[in-house]
């Protein structure tokens, strides 16, 4: 028998998701979240785009900023964040192992 449980259910970590710029930015709003993980090339919108709403909203808690493009991306990325005072926690190029990312979440929480 396979686990099937989420690994939020297994940290004990309450999740929610966006798949586009408007729900990021509600969900930001409503329910400010410690940790964001975030994909930075999306159909859409990009992570871009949401460290500029980061920002506006001045989120205070730990970006993991991932991508399977360019390593380039992750540069822009990290640089944006910098400039805009938030607080990178980890730069992931995907494809990662899910055993590096439970790691990661358990030393952030």
């Amino acid at each position: 028998m396979t686990n099937s449980l989420p690994l939020s259910w297994w940290l004990g970590l309450v999740t929610k998701a966006a798949d586009d710029s408007s729900t990021f930015e509600q969900e930001l709003v409503a329910w400010p979240p410690a940790i964001i993980a975030m994909d930075l090339v999306m159909p859409g919108s990009d992570g871009l785009e949401l460290l500029e709403i980061c920002q506006r909203h001045t989120f205070q808690g730990h970006l993991i900023l991932m991508t399977g493009g360019y390593d380039i991306y992750l540069q822009w990325a990290e640089e944006m964040a910098t400039v805009r005072s938030l607080r990178i926690a980890a730069m992931l190029p995907k494809p990662f192992r899910p055993k590096q990312f439970s790691y990661l979440l358990m030393s952030l929480i």
